[in-house]
């Protein structure tokens, strides 16, 4: 992600508070990434997707065919 905050600069130097708005926009941006990616986010569709993968291996589906 720095990479493309770098190349979005095409090159050009940053004056020190250029460098310090973008470090401070990385920060944010990571910040929500972390928070909207995280395990408890995503729990209940982990859960889902297993408990139904279970389901089709019970019933002889794709899952549990060998």
């Amino acid at each position: 992600m720095r990479a493309s905050l770098a190349s979005s600069t095409q090159g050009r130097a940053l004056t020190p508070e250029q460098q310090h708005a973008m470090d401070a926009a990385f920060g944010k941006v990571a910040a929500v990434i972390r928070s909207e990616v995280s395990f408890d986010r995503f729990k209940y569709v982990y859960m889902k997707i297993y408990l139904e993968s279970l389901n089709q291996s019970d019933e002889g589906g794709a899952a549990g065919s060998a």
